[in-house]
């Protein structure tokens, strides 16, 4: 029975076979003075927020706004850039109050790899059917281009070798060619289409130059356009005319510019501020997690798996060589840091899929009532149970699933497979729904997304990657079994940075580097980046996960099979 009982989920202190002589590495803080700051902008899918951050990256103040979003029959998503703008003046205007707006030097944007396009004037163009301008910004996750990625991944272009091998229909060509197929008349109005962290940039410096990272991993740039592919694709006019995509391109936190004077105006800044150039959303929290120090964890960035952890999550590393790795995104020269390789996998469904595990259950409503009598979420309340498992069985909270096993594909692999018509599985399932069954269930989902990641480790390291520690931010690393179970599966610690806003923290480090204060992106991230704690990997239950790990392979191939019988 709950208890509300502190449960130990693992240890924090290093195993013996960690060699504790590793040289420590503290950043050294510069001296700076107290008055000094920049503003990290974020601009998620339901919300912008802004923050007030010192020059040695300690956040002072944060405000938040939502957004607007228009959806229909599940896969159209729609937002208007105004509304978003108008968002992230009134949240700058709040965290930059009470504040000399000399004393900030810089401002930096991130924000959802999203469609935005404008005519002539800089005015919205409509994306949807209904004609109005006011929607100008197709989603990230709007798949109404699936069929037109379809038809650009049979071209088979070699374009495509940096994105897995198919392109998605959440990048911009497929969405740019579902305009001139369905909206010819709109399509013919835009003069720009930007990503969404770009047009931000825009708007703050009139500057129409583009970021290295959303051209590189959202729209096929790489030392360049090739405009064969987009003339091959049906695009002959973004051949033709790139200035529409995109023609000046610089690296994330190199200066755009300054604010123009409007918009320092609405956003309550002085047009001495510099604006830094933008960058993705998550990969702004892979620069806010880069530098962390841990205490006998190695500082090489090259190593570090960054996983943003949330609906969805985007396991990201760094190499300073180019390595290609099928069904994994990327190598994308210098989309985070100057000449590094990113490479960017990822799982389709994280978070949902343990509410969808969670809600789907028929103790589901008992057990939320009974989370809510204790004041505590139903996750944590599922935990706990879990460990009180273990405590009575007297085994550890890893071996209570050796007979229940879940594959956790239930909306598709995006890595390494990049096949969203892969499906879940569970296997040991009995005539028994009671409140322990949903917390296994739930526990062995949490292990699967763990063997997802090191199925994605696995074909990284085939390939030349390297992989020492993991660094995890977003809303699954609230729960200790997320973390704890990746560390015990991989058998490489995990870091939880102190900062828990590692992507504001991220965006602010752009708008450090274009004030000047720093001599790059690089000095930024490690003048700025603060301590994390960190999540050791039990190694008794190494043998254990191994075979579980053989387990989730086979469940795998069974899948593959069980298509290959049906398709006869």
């Amino acid at each position: 029975m709950f208890t509300g009982a502190t449960v130990d989920f693992g240890s924090t202190d290093p195993p013996a076979i960690y060699d504790l002589q590793l040289k420590s590495f503290l950043p050294s803080k510069k001296i700076q003075m107290a008055t000094s700051f920049v503003i990290g902008v974020d601009v998620g899918s339901r919300s912008a927020r802004a923050a007030l951050v010192t020059l040695k990256g300690n956040l002072v103040r944060k405000a938040e706004r939502p957004l607007i979003v228009r959806e229909e029959k599940g896969e159209i998503f729609e937002q208007s850039s105004n509304q978003i703008w108008e968002a992230v003046c009134e949240c700058v205007r709040e965290v930059a109050s009470g504040v000399g707006v000399d004393d900030i030097k810089g401002i930096g944007f991130d924000a959802t790899c999203s469609l935005v396009v404008t005519d002539s004037d800089g005015s919205g163009v409509s994306v949807s059917v209904d004609g109005d301008d006011a929607f100008n910004v197709i989603m990230w996750c709007d798949h109404r281009a699936s069929e037109e990625a379809a038809t650009i991944n049979k071209i088979e272009s070699t374009v495509l070798s940096r994105v897995g091998g198919k392109i998605s229909p959440e990048m911009e060509p497929p969405k740019l060619l579902w305009l001139k197929k369905h909206m010819p008349q709109a399509f013919a109005r835009i003069k720009h289409a930007f990503d969404l962290p770009d047009y931000l940039t825009y708007r703050a410096s009139g500057s129409t130059s583009r970021s290295l990272c959303s051209l590189a991993c959202k729209w096929t740039y790489h030392e360049g356009w090739n405009t064969d592919f987009w003339r091959e694709i049906g695009l002959p006019e973004v051949a033709e005319k790139l200035s529409m995509i995109g023609t000046g391109v610089q690296a994330p936190g190199a200066m755009v510019g300054c604010l123009s004077e409007s918009a320092a105006h609405e956003l309550g800044l002085s047009s001495s501020t510099r604006v830094g150039h933008s960058i993705i959303d998550a990969h702004a929290g892979v620069l806010g997690m880069l530098g962390v120090f841990s205490q006998n964890v190695s500082s090489e960035i090259s190593s570090r798996l960054c996983i943003i952890a949330g609906t969805s999550t985007c396991h990201m590393l760094l190499s300073d060589s180019e390595l290609f790795v099928q069904g994994v995104w990327g190598p994308y020269a210098g989309a985070i840091i100057p000449d590094m390789y990113l490479a960017e996998a990822g799982q389709s469904a994280a978070g949902m899929l343990l509410d969808h595990v969670i809600a789907s259950h028929p103790r589901h409503r008992d057990v939320a009532e009974t989370a809510q009598k204790f004041g505590v979420h139903i996750v944590q309340y599922l935990t706990q149970v879990v460990a009180h498992l273990a405590h009575s069985k007297k085994c550890s909270i890893d071996e209570l699933t050796r007979d229940l096993h879940v594959y956790p594909d239930f909306h598709g692999n995006r890595s390494p497979l990049s096949d969203p018509s892969m499906r879940g599985m569970i296997s040991g399932l009995q005539l028994s729904d009671s409140e322990h069954d949903l917390a296994l269930l739930f526990l062995a989902t949490v292990q699967a997304l763990a063997y997802s990641t090191k199925h994605i480790v696995s074909k990284l390291e085939s390939r030349g990657h390297r992989v020492d520690s993991v660094v995890m931010c977003g809303g699954l690393v609230k729960n200790p079994l997320y973390v704890t179970m990746h560390a015990n599966v991989l058998q490489k610690p995990v870091l939880i940075p102190e900062e828990p806003e590692a992507v504001l923290l991220g965006a602010a480090m752009l708008g450090a580097r274009a004030s000047g204060c720093f001599e790059d992106l690089r000095e930024s991230v490690r003048e700025m980046s603060g301590r994390a704690s960190a999540r050791w990997p039990d190694l008794s239950t190494a043998a254990f996960h191994s075979k579980k790990y053989r387990v989730y392979q086979e469940l795998l191939r069974c899948q593959m099979a069980s298509r290959v019988i049906m398709s006869d």
